[in-house]
């Protein structure tokens, strides 16, 4: 039904308009379908990895549990009054301070930091409050990592 000269006849106009929302229905219809297609490829590819991370789950040797250091006798366990410290103990010496963070001890001296800032952190140590932050924030050097 092409038409070859003059106006359109309501038949051809009919049968345009239906060809058209057919084509627009089909489009719409393949553009849904590859979308889904492309969610349950995802989806997919999701759970082949998380099987897969479980499967390493499963293979890997569980870790022996690791001692903890005992603190050395000389050190004065931290009060932690705070609750959120990782420092575990201190040794006060005179003119620094050792502390530990359990799996490391740090030497502070007046040389290295400077003597304000040992005396500050001394007080700290014995109030048991404030001293993982004193040195998170201040950030003093030093003089010895053990």
């Amino acid at each position: 039904m092409t038409r070859k000269w003059g106006k359109e006849t309501p038949e051809q106009k009919r049968e345009r308009e239906r060809t058209k929302r057919d084509w627009e229905y089909d489009r719409k219809r393949e553009s849904a379908r590859r979308a889904r297609e492309e969610r349950e490829a995802i989806d997919k590819v999701k759970r082949d990895w998380e099987e897969e991370r479980k499967e390493k789950k499963k293979d890997k040797p569980k870790k022996e549990a690791v001692p903890k250091k005992k603190l050395d006798t000389n050190f004065l366990k931290y009060k932690n009054k705070s609750g959120n410290s990782s420092v575990v103990g201190y040794k006060i010496n005179s003119d620094s301070i050792e502390i530990s963070f359990g799996s490391a001890i740090y030497r502070y001296n007046n040389n290295s930091a400077g003597h304000s800032i040992i005396e500050t952190m001394k007080q700290l140590a014995q109030s048991g409050r404030g001293l993982n932050s004193f040195i998170n924030s201040v950030k003093p050097k030093y003089y010895s990592k053990s």
